[in-house]
């Protein structure tokens, strides 16, 4: 019983001395930060303002942006509100593409989606792309009806 405990210890002892070392490349208190990813910002503008009545007079309270990696994969899906005409996300460093879409209150569409052109995210740096809807791009809330 005796030798079965000390060879137990013995094989534990030479898998944390195999462990030490090979084992060194730990990061303390989590995950490592990513040296190769940066941060994109998004902006759109409203027939080339960003005037929150805009919004209000589009009926659009969020802005959907979608952003495809080089592969033309969605990387990421983001939603802010309308009125706070930008938004950013960290993301891996590469080309984007991207489509925005306004969204009513209701969860529908109430513009076309609009192609977001081809931006490049350097490591630790800030790309900034721009959208602006045209107002034939937005669809109007329907009026009362009259009775």
């Amino acid at each position: 019983m005796r030798k079965g405990t000390i060879a137990s210890l013995l094989g534990v002892a030479a898998l944390v001395a195999v462990c030490s070392s090979a084992c060194t490349n730990h990061v303390q208190g989590g995950v490592a930060p990513d040296p190769g990813s940066g941060t994109v910002t998004q902006t759109w503008t409203i027939e080339g303002t960003s005037a929150p009545a805009k919004c209000t007079e589009f009926g659009a309270s969020q802005m959907r942006v979608v952003f495809f990696d080089s592969v033309f994969t969605i990387y990421s899906t983001a939603l802010a509100p309308c009125t706070d005409f930008e938004l950013s996300r960290d993301v891996r460093a590469q080309s984007y593409t991207g489509r925005a879409t306004f969204i009513g209150p209701n969860g529908a569409d109430v513009s076309e989606t609009l192609p977001i052109g081809n931006f490049i995210v350097a490591p630790g740096g800030t790309t900034v792309s721009t959208v602006d809807f045209p107002a034939a791009s937005l669809v109007p809330p329907s009026a009362p009806v009259q009775q």
